[in-house]
């Protein structure tokens, strides 16, 4: 007992778009140091090829699958005795809507497990344009990892305009929502340390996720990084894909990835080597939005914030960097580079039917051929 009680768990659920994967290809590549110094990062790893080194993933199946949390501590407490845990899976805080159940188990874990829940938290109003970002760059998948999108079954997040998703945020930023009603309900656990950090370069140590979570751990030293930075989609290339949404709304998998390889350079892990425009997602966006957005959410923010850390506010500026810093008005795409996307578009698509017709021309022929021998016979 007494060694469960000294080993800390150290359970890292998001929130998403908060530098995760930077953070977890990090402590996937130091994982043999971190055992040197008293932690482990424990397999199984999502799919490191695939630039997925969240540890975490099967953890979360397992309670989706109605497991006992406390059950899956103590087995990583049998296999690990003389380490403190870490895992890793921003998926937590997407479960809400979908399986309720999941926060529930992080609500029952037993004190003796010792469990600091972490989580980082970003603006409101960044996240929400960060996340509309993502579902526009995933077009009309119905599945990322394994996880259904959580929008609604019609995916309009990837339909619809930034602007416009701001103008209703509770039908399309549910999951900005949903993280701090989770926040609200894992207060109410004295079983669990819950940390609550602000994603926010001017308040992280170094300016950096990777080194305020290491401060979270005290650790002294901070190891050698292989990874390099993950870039962040401008709005040019993010309007270019919402583009491409209006024009399809189921998109081929294969046809997808064909057309943002010719147009954006995408190398074999689907990454772009080339990021189109210079504008980012929240510079896009208006003073007015940003202040409206936030200041609609602020107090509920702080009030959560306090109730964990004892601390007023958890950002030390309410708005984020760009608002009223005279930046340019966003213009949008330029017609030229549309009608260039469009002509890939086109004529990929025109491909796919050629290959299409060309298959379905065999079949028929083969069927002519069975059909032929059965008459001989």
């Amino acid at each position: 007992m007494n060694e469960i009680v000294n080993k800390k768990i150290y359970l890292h659920i998001g929130t998403a778009k908060t530098g995760t994967t930077s953070l977890q290809k990090y402590l996937y590549e130091n994982r043999n140091n971190l055992k040197l110094d008293g932690f482990i990062y424990p397999e199984p790893y999502s799919n490191p090829n695939k630039g997925q080194y969240k540890n975490g993933y099967t953890f979360l199946m397992r309670l989706v699958n109605g497991e006992d949390i406390n059950n899956i501590l103590e087995e990583y407490i049998e296999k690990y005795p003389k380490h403190n845990i870490i895992i890793s899976e921003e998926a937590f805080l997407d479960m809400y809507t979908i399986q309720p159940h999941v926060i529930n188990q992080l609500l029952n874990i037993k004190k003796k497990y010792n469990v600091h829940l972490i989580v980082y938290y970003r603006r409101i109003i960044e996240f929400m344009v960060a996340y509309w970002g993502q579902k526009t760059k995933e077009g009309f998948k119905g599945r990322q990892t394994n996880i259904p999108n959580i929008e609604n079954n019609n995916f309009l997040m990837a339909k619809v305009s930034i602007e416009e998703s701001l103008k209703n945020i509770d039908l399309y930023h549910k999951p900005a929502l949903n993280i701090l009603k989770q926040l609200e309900m894992l207060l109410e656990s004295n079983n669990i340390k819950l940390i609550i950090k602000p994603y926010c370069k001017k308040q992280m140590i170094k300016k950096n996720i990777i080194d305020d979570f290491c401060n979270i751990l005290d650790i002294k030293i901070i190891y050698k990084r292989i990874s390099k930075k993950n870039m962040s989609f401008t709005r040019e290339m993010t309007d270019i894909l919402f583009f491409r949404n209006k024009i399809y709304e189921k998109v081929n998998q294969d046809f997808e990835d064909e057309a943002k390889k010719k147009f954006f350079q995408i190398d074999q892990k689907g990454e772009a080597k080339y990021f189109f425009g210079n504008t980012a997602l929240i510079e896009s966006i208006s003073d007015k939005t940003i202040k409206e957005v936030t200041d609609k959410f602020s107090e509920w923010e702080n009030n959560i914030y306090k109730k964990i850390t004892g601390h007023e506010k958890i950002f030390d500026t309410p708005y984020p960097e760009c608002y009223k810093n005279n930046r340019d008005k966003y213009l949008g795409v330029d017609y030229k580079n549309r009608i260039i996307f469009l002509i890939i578009l086109f004529s990929i698509k025109t491909t796919y039917f050629i290959l299409f017709l060309r298959r379905k021309f065999q079949l028929r022929t083969r069927i002519k051929k069975i059909i032929k021998k059965i008459l001989r016979i």
